[in-house]
């Protein structure tokens, strides 16, 4: 629940509610007030302690691939021939030119 109070231009915020890492005993349901601005500063420290949040934050960029001549010529020779291969062809071209299947689309 949330509840606002708009009295002479102030304004406040509380949530009630179950919040994470309060201790509740077995049976009863605690829901205690906290401010928005608790709330956010609990959240954050969440995110931050995060491994997903850390790993958005250092997320790398993927290695570009490096095609030998050899293989631009088969690339290149193959894709004239069907524009779009279907994924036997595919397979086939990336073991002829000794490429991962993923970097012959």
């Amino acid at each position: 629940m949330t509840a606002f109070d708009n009295q002479e231009n102030k304004t406040t915020s509380t949530f009630t509610g179950q919040v994470v890492g309060f201790a509740q005993p077995r049976g009863e349901l605690v829901s205690p007030t906290i401010s928005c601005t608790q709330l956010n500063v609990l959240c954050k420290r969440k995110r931050e302690g995060d491994d997903v949040y850390e790993k958005i934050q250092k997320k790398k960029r993927r290695h570009r691939t490096v095609f030998t001549r050899y293989q631009l010529e088969q690339l290149e020779l193959a894709y004239r021939v069907s524009q779009y291969p279907d994924v036997e062809t595919r397979d086939s071209l990336a073991r002829k030119v000794d490429l991962d299947e993923g970097r012959v689309q």
